[in-house]
């Protein structure tokens, strides 16, 4: 893995992490179909900014039209609306931990679709083994775990995960060779027009105030439109199930965030969760290696 494809995956991290928080905040004067169809419109415009600016071609998008609307049921519209459905009963963080179980859900599947593409060697299966590990420890933080949260919003998220881990096969089976951004732009969009119906007809009616519109537009522009030029390129250059380790981040970010931000505690679970989920990363990737017999 290249160091460059090893900062797009922080960076995405970093970003989705936060995404977590803004959802959370969003919902104070939003509705969840509103927050999914805000964040669709932003990231959709933001994208569209970037290929005018940038004058990228779009060639074979109408080629590529039925598999764009199908990652933007499986890759936009189906995972944000449970994950903001979840949120609505369990807590941000508790969702980014939940939301790291794609990995598991992604490496299955991606070796039984791709097969020899993406194998699931020993130290890959060891890897997600042990970052899951890392995920159980950080379970127990603060006043967030599974014995206290919704089993309904949980399921939620748990399902946003299996939806994440298909996108994440279908794109790499489904997209290779074609524009870097068609697959970000289609998938927005597609997912928009799927969603937009229902946040039209559920606007608020009540004034809403400056932090959740901010935290929408951070939703919007960065956890959806720039995030997913890092997502689709990471999927092109390191296969899905090396993608889908961002969700292993994704609850070191969130935690990270709770700590700078929100004065919350750097507890011993925290340090031992980390270093689990780091280490799991580090053989998925084939940054860590297993000694050879």
């Amino acid at each position: 893995m290249r160091r460059g494809d090893v900062v797009d995956l922080l960076l995405l991290a970093l970003i989705w992490g936060a995404s977590f928080l803004f959802i959370k905040v969003g919902l104070r004067d939003f509705s969840l179909w509103n927050v999914v169809g805000i964040r669709l419109l932003l990231g959709a415009v933001t994208l569209a900014v970037i290929v005018a600016l940038g004058r990228y071609s779009l060639t074979g998008w109408r080629q590529t039209l039925p598999v764009l609307v199908v990652i933007g049921a499986t890759g936009s519209a189906i995972p944000f609306l449970l994950i903001t459905y979840g949120e609505l009963h369990i807590s941000s963080s508790l969702a980014a931990i939940l939301n790291a179980t794609t990995p598991f859900f992604a490496a299955p599947i991606s070796h039984l679709w791709l097969g020899s593409h993406d194998r699931l060697t020993p130290s890959k299966l060891l890897g997600i083994v042990i970052g899951f590990l890392g995920v159980a420890v950080l379970l127990g933080i603060g006043t967030s775990s599974l014995a206290g949260a919704s089993l309904l919003g949980g399921g939620a998220v748990l399902l946003a995960s299996l939806s994440y881990a298909l996108n994440l096969v279908i794109v790499r089976a489904w997209l290779q060779g074609v524009p870097p951004l068609v697959p970000p732009l289609g998938q927005s969009v597609s997912a928009g027009l799927m969603v937009a119906p229902f946040a039209l007809t559920s606007l608020p009616n009540h004034a809403v105030h400056l932090l959740p519109v901010l935290s929408l537009v951070g939703l919007g522009v960065l956890g959806t439109g720039i995030a997913y030029l890092f997502y689709f390129r990471l999927i092109r250059d390191v296969g899905p199930t090396r993608t889908s380790m961002v969700t292993y981040l994704l609850p070191c970010t969130a935690l990270i965030y709770g700590v700078v931000l929100l004065r919350e505690p750097a507890t011993a679970n925290i340090v031992a969760g980390l270093a689990l989920i780091l280490v799991g990363i580090g053989l998925t990737l084939g940054m860590i290696r297993l000694p050879a017999r």
